[in-house]
């Protein structure tokens, strides 16, 4: 279940705020759109202010349109809750006669190629992080909302940051660009599905010392799940041979070494990697 409340208020710390004069620029030159917890950005023809947050169990958003006056605010007491594109589409609702149309965002750049062409799973084997694009009427969605067009292979991700996709020997990169430094760089990965005899291998209990958590993995209907605690079980998705996307958890990463006959477990998240569990039966 999601709690969901919009208003408008006057708040004076933001009533006069101009999100482009206070972009800042680094000793090197970038110009960055964050400070303080603030991301500055624009939507939809818009200029927006808002901050985003979460842990296990709920979901925030607070999305801010200063030159109007009006705020969003989504609270969701569920973890995978997509806070961000709930807020867009309310404002969606509110704004109507005063955001651009995405067709018109998309046309004034002229022919350009099919978003269909970037969409898909991209892998950074750096961090392990995952992002997923799709196509839906002819536009780059991600994180549940409509990615504006910045030009040909260029896109704006929810807060103002580029998304550039490039073509070489055969693979997509997708390239995100945070405070002017690379945050994420990943190829386009194949869909995989693996049998259920090399699933079974990951089946079993896991124990992290440094988290003091003890993640119990299991074959069912096909599928590898993950059990900590009370929780609910999370379907894990294949995204390599050992490697899975694990929702709210982050990424597992199985390393398989043959001097031991069961692989340990690392879990790599947005806040936390290379946390190491091994296997304990």
């Amino acid at each position: 279940m999601a709690l969901l409340r919009s208003y408008a208020s006057h708040y004076s710390q933001f009533s006069c705020y101009s999100p482009l004069e206070a972009f800042g620029l680094l000793n090197n030159g970038h110009q960055i759109n964050y400070g303080l917890g603030l991301w500055l950005g624009e939507y939809r023809g818009l200029r927006t202010v808002e901050h985003s947050g979460g842990t296990f169990g709920y979901r925030t958003e607070l999305l801010r349109f200063p030159e109007q006056r009006f705020s969003v605010i989504a609270l969701c007491n569920i973890a995978n809750a997509d806070v961000e594109g709930l807020a867009r589409k309310i404002s969606d609702l509110y704004l109507e006669k005063h955001l651009k149309s995405d067709a018109s965002a998309s046309a004034s750049h002229g022919a350009l190629p099919n978003p269909v062409t970037f969409a898909g799973t991209f892998l950074d084997s750096r961090t392990h992080m995952i992002y997923t694009f799709t196509n839906k009427n002819d536009d780059l969605m991600a994180w549940g909302a409509t990615l504006r067009r910045l030009g040909p292979d260029e896109f704006s991700d929810l807060v103002g940051n580029p998304i550039v996709f490039k073509s070489a020997n055969g693979t997509m990169t997708a390239t995100l660009t945070l405070q002017g430094q690379t945050f994420f760089s990943g190829n386009r990965i194949p869909d995989i599905h693996l049998k259920e005899s090399e699933l079974r291998a990951f089946a079993g209990k896991y124990y992290s010392e440094e988290l003091a958590a003890t993640y119990q993995l299991s074959l069912d209907e096909g599928a590898l799940n993950l059990k900590n605690g009370g929780r609910e079980a999370v379907k894990l998705n294949p995204v390599t041979r050992n490697e899975f996307q694990a929702g709210d958890f982050g990424t597992l990463v199985f390393e398989i070494d043959r001097d031991k006959r069961f692989p340990d477990l690392v879990l790599f998240s947005q806040p936390a990697r290379d946390i190491h569990f091994y296997r304990v039966d």
